[in-house]
């Protein structure tokens, strides 16, 4: 007579930060003796996840649950089986056998930017003051952004953001001269953000125009051409 038990088990990672990971499994009497109070126990968690029942011999039972990472991002499981074999009482044995799995989290990390002109149009010449906003889009905590425009000069950083989680936003502010003799002036701003939990970049740009008053303008009831060659 040889009691025996043993355990297989593999997991799926959720989707997005923190989603629970989902395992299935089997534990099977190997032996040649049934086995009784077989059970499964997460031993990371502590968690049963099966039984305690009964296993004939060559028998097998299914288990399936889920579990919880500590960083929401990936993490291991191991589960280990027990069992007593159906012997004389006085000739009760105790199997074990353990097995472990490792899964991640599937993110999809997204960033969008907005930017708005001044309500009332700067007078050309002068520093154009705009407003923007940054929102996570995606479902993966964001960290390190960093918002860049193209005023004054390419690559000039406007904002630095430490963290966003997923759906939170952050506003922003900056100002740039304009040209003396623009009708308008357009610019170009990008965010970009690193993905806590797989380390992808996540980038978004906007293209603004923003109208220019000229200055000493006269006003007409019918639309006229400034010194600028504005309409």
């Amino acid at each position: 007579v040889v009691p025996c038990i043993s355990i297989r088990a593999v997991c799926e990672g959720g989707v997005g930060e923190g989603a629970p990971i989902s395992f299935t499994g089997f534990v099977r009497n190997c032996g040649d003796v049934g086995l009784s109070d077989v059970t499964v126990t997460n031993t990371v968690t502590g968690q049963l996840v099966f039984g305690p029942m009964r296993l004939e011999a060559g028998a097998e039972a299914p288990f399936s649950g889920t579990y919880s990472t500590p960083d929401g991002c990936s993490g291991s499981a191991t589960f280990a089986a027990r069992g007593i074999s159906l012997l004389a009482e006085q000739d009760q044995r105790i199997v074990t056998d353990a097995t472990s799995v490792t899964c991640a989290n599937t993110v999809n990390p997204a960033i969008v930017i907005t930017r708005e002109c001044p309500s009332v149009p700067p007078t050309a010449g002068t520093p154009l003051n705009y407003t923007g906003l940054v929102r996570n889009t995606g479902d993966v905590t964001l960290n390190d952004i960093v918002v860049v425009s193209d005023r004054p000069s390419g690559g000039t950083v406007v904002a630095t953001i430490p963290t966003l989680a997923p759906g939170a936003e952050a506003a922003f502010n900056g100002s740039y001269p304009t040209p003396p003799d623009a009708c308008s002036v357009t610019d170009v701003m990008s965010a970009t953000g690193t993905a806590r939990c797989s380390g992808q970049q996540a980038s978004n740009s906007v293209t603004t125009t923003c109208p220019l008053a000229a200055s000493g303008s006269i006003n007409l009831e019918i639309k006229a051409m400034d010194a600028r060659g504005c309409v």
